[in-house]
């Protein structure tokens, strides 16, 4: 009787052994699964199950600090592009305030000259100032020589000679057709010189009046046109340094959205990490019940030897 009760005693440890032996396998099968999964998310070979949460861990430590100094380079990208944004802009109000105003200036310009006489622009106002300083000298000079001739004729008339050298006349014949040509004849022809002179003296000062009148407006278009492609060369080369802080800006984006995707997957691993924990303590607890089993076996083995 008592050998039958120990051989059943033995059948139950052996089914304890084999239940043992179970759990081992199918700890060992989950932890084989998760370390798996773990692996291929983080691209990482020969990971131990007593590694995987650090691994885990540490991967996430990481994805955030790469994140935080993306996202950091972001803004200052950030900042940038909209710096340069502004400046192209403000550029651009400028360029074409200065486009108009250089329309307007050359519908002014054109009442007066044409675009193409510009060059000489200065060389005309001076010629034409010069011209009128000659021609008010002139006209004060015909408008004394009406004086000194009136003077001559009534001299010679009194004196029946020359009015400069005092030579007398062999007739009177002689004596009228000098009045005639060289006195009367001067004199009379003075108001008509004066009046052409006066003429010739109004047309100039109108003239130089309309070429002062746009003297801004010369200025202007000059001054716009000298710097019109150098401000179309820094506009456009503000724009590609925009495009280029875009295009990084976009790359740094799609960077981020990607690592945040991956953290999101590791972040989940966390719970993966620790199913391993728990599987591993479950195992080593499973194998150390079946040593336990086979230990407390052998020794009854050996009594019921004893007995026999």
């Amino acid at each position: 009787m008592k050998k039958q009760n120990q051989l059943n005693l033995m059948k139950d440890k052996s089914q304890q052994v084999e239940n043992c032996e179970k759990k081992i396998i199918e700890s060992n099968r989950k932890i084989v699964n998760q370390l798996n999964l773990i692996s291929f998310e983080l691209n990482e070979n020969s990971i131990r199950p007593e590694n995987a949460k650090r691994k885990v861990e540490s991967k996430i430590n990481n994805l955030k600090n790469e994140i935080k100094e993306l996202k950091t380079n972001q803004l200052k990208i950030s900042k940038e592009l909209e710096k340069v944004t502004i400046q192209i802009n403000q550029e651009e109000f400028l360029f074409n305030k200065n486009e108009e105003d250089s329309k307007n200036a050359e519908e002014q310009i054109k009442k007066v000259i044409q675009i193409s006489e510009m060059d000489r622009y200065e060389i005309e106002c001076n010629s034409k100032e010069n011209d009128i300083k000659q021609e008010i000298e002139k006209l004060a000079v015909l408008k004394n020589s009406k004086n000194v001739f009136s003077h001559f004729l009534a001299k010679a008339k009194q004196c029946h000679s020359c009015p400069l050298c005092e030579r007398g006349f062999l007739s009177d014949d002689e004596f009228k057709k000098f009045v005639e040509i060289h006195l009367e004849g001067q004199i009379s022809s003075l108001p008509s010189e004066i009046e052409k002179c006066s003429t010739k003296i109004k047309s100039d000062e109108d003239r130089l009046e309309a070429l002062k009148s746009i003297n801004s407006d010369v200025r202007i278009y000059k001054q716009n046109q000298k710097n019109r492609e150098e401000k179309k060369r820094e506009i456009e080369t503000h724009k590609k340094t925009e495009n280029e802080l875009k295009e990084k800006l976009n790359e740094l984006t799609a960077e981020i959205e990607k690592k945040e995707e991956f953290f999101q997957k590791v972040e989940k691993l966390k719970e993966t990490a620790f199913t391993i924990d728990q599987e591993n303590q479950k195992l080593k607890n499973a194998s150390l019940e079946r040593e336990r089993i086979l230990s407390s076996t052998e020794s009854e083995l050996i009594s019921i030897s004893d007995i026999q």
